[in-house]
């Protein structure tokens, strides 16, 4: 059947969501049908790992029974059919506001409100591990407050918006006797975004490297420079962009601190419950918010510029990769995918011409099987030239029924707004 649906897939040229579970074990046949149709364009298939979580399915509690029974709904987010309350996307967290916040002691530096708790003058801080403190301190004030809001709405929905027609097509609602809002499902939890997971890591690495090992950074100089958008700082940017760590480049020193702060949050969500006792899972998924939530963040000590967009999920923030495809899946693996219950993403941009001809099926087969073995748990790929979107985006009627990958979805180029649009092209195309 699952040859079957690809096929039609492709023969139909349907742009939809189509996604694929693989594991180590998955016949080399199937990842090569998978193969020829990321090719062709438009991000469909996109893959999960069952090595990744079928075990972050059974860490969160779901029964390995149901855990192998899981499947994506919506963009990424996972539930077990027929047998979940899943609330997916029930609140979304950006990671790289609150690395700004622990900057300036919880003050928003643009407006001058005091919007996070008090957690230390920067300049205060005599190690990376006293500011990273603080960045979790901030982490957890607003994860509260976000869980708080989330089991509002659960609350609301349970006493003013019943769903018994859900509720009889799953188990065990009829047995119990309870609506699927009132905890008739045999699985209750909720499903956090987690934003910014690689601008956070490049912003901790370049303060690490420069203001608390090399100290060739002035606390005063970073935060000068950030609150006026790098006005009057043009080299210490370029050295902030340039000569300091970025992730998607295998370099475990700044990959490592990505799979930390990832992995902090996921633990601090494993602490909070709802008003049902569910639990909450971790998407490390930002959907299209990197943009949105970009446009609140001031400028951060990776040398980004205010108001630009973060990166997109696990995917390197854009413009930071130098070292080629493979070196991007790898830091990605570091990734942990194997805690994520919600599930994680990164969509892969690929130059056309790394897949053409007569090997490019059986590169792309290879790099899908080496990410699998590897560990990574979700991937999407777009095979596309900036070349030929920039067309796309002049000439919409004449060249912009193309398909790409968004963000979770894919969708006919012409179709996307604007910021969408220019992200997508300056998003990297690998050509190695």
């Amino acid at each position: 059947m699952s040859y079957i649906i690809l096929e039609a897939t492709r023969n139909v040229e349907l742009v939809r969501d189509v996604s694929v579970r693989l594991g180590r074990d998955s016949p080399p046949a199937f990842i090569d049908m998978a193969s020829e149709l990321i090719i062709r364009g438009g991000g469909i298939p996109f893959l999960f790992n069952d090595d990744c979580f079928i075990p972050a399915l059974t860490e969160h509690g779901i029964a390995l029974q149901d855990a192998r029974n899981y499947s994506p709904i919506g963009c990424i987010e996972l539930t077990i059919p027929g047998r979940a309350s899943p609330h997916a996307v029930s609140g979304e967290f950006c990671s790289t506001k609150c690395l700004e916040l622990a900057l300036f002691d919880g003050k928003e530096p643009r407006s001058g409100v005091q919007v996070g708790p008090h957690t230390g003058a920067f300049a205060t801080f005599t190690t990376f591990e006293d500011f990273y403190s603080a960045y979790l301190r901030q982490v957890e004030f607003f994860a509260r407050r976000m869980v708080y809001h989330c089991n509002r709405g659960e609350l609301a929905q349970r006493e003013g918006g019943p769903l018994p027609c859900l509720s009889i097509l799953t188990d065990d609602c009829i047995s119990r006797g309870r609506d699927i809002t009132d905890g008739g499902a045999v699985y209750n939890y909720h499903s956090i975004c987690f934003i910014g997971t690689a601008t956070t890591a490049d912003a901790l690495a370049a303060v690490k490297k420069f203001v608390f090992e090399e100290k060739s950074l002035s606390a005063e100089e970073l935060l000068d420079a950030l609150q006026h958008n790098f006005a009057n700082h043009a080299p210490l940017r370029q050295k902030l962009l340039k000569q300091a760590p970025k992730y998607g480049n295998d370099i475990p020193e700044v990959d490592t601190i990505a799979a930390r702060v990832a992995g902090d949050f996921i633990k601090l969500m494993d602490q909070m419950s709802s008003p049902l006792n569910g639990r909450y899972f971790v998407h490390l998924f930002s959907f299209i918010w990197h943009l949105d939530f970009g446009k609140g963040v001031g400028a951060t000590p990776d040398g980004r510029r205010a108001g630009d967009p973060l990166a997109y999920s696990l995917a390197a923030q854009q413009g930071a990769m130098s070292r080629g495809i493979t070196a991007l899946l790898s830091s990605i693996s570091r990734l942990p995918h194997r805690h994520a219950a919600g599930a994680t993403a990164a969509i892969v941009e690929i130059d056309p011409v790394l897949v053409s001809g007569a090997n490019g099926k059986d590169l792309m087969s290879q790099l899908i099987t080496t990410a699998i073995a590897m560990g990574v748990g979700q991937l999407q790929w777009n095979v596309v030239t900036a070349e030929r979107l920039v067309k796309a985006q002049e000439d919409p009627e004449r060249y912009g029924n193309i398909p790409v990958r968004v963000a979770g979805y894919s969708q006919m180029f012409k179709l996307v707004n604007k910021d969408l649009q220019d992200h997508i092209i300056a998003r990297t195309k690998h050509r190695t």
